[in-house]
């Protein structure tokens, strides 16, 4: 067995059944896969450094601002106080 890339990281077999946290794929129990202690989540082994690499700098992306119209304000229910 093959430790992981980093230190946060541990190549293990599971205890209990997960979803991979990069491809979304189910990962029995009992199956090689990557335990990140941080998260406590799983990636699946087989996952190249470059997919890695990629799905890394698409989560550091910004979504675009949405600019939400301002509340109403409701005049009938303030004037009574």
């Amino acid at each position: 067995m093959e430790p992981a890339k980093t230190t946060t990281e541990e190549q293990m077999l599971l205890r209990y059944a997960g979803t991979c946290r990069l491809c979304r794929a189910e990962l029995p129990a009992r199956q090689e896969a990557i335990y990140k202690r941080a998260s406590q989540s799983v990636r699946c082994v087989e996952r190249p450094a470059a997919v890695v690499a990629s799905v890394h700098s698409n989560r550091s992306r910004r979504l675009p601002r949405v600019e939400w119209p301002a509340p109403r304000r409701n005049e009938s229910t303030s004037a009574g106080r």
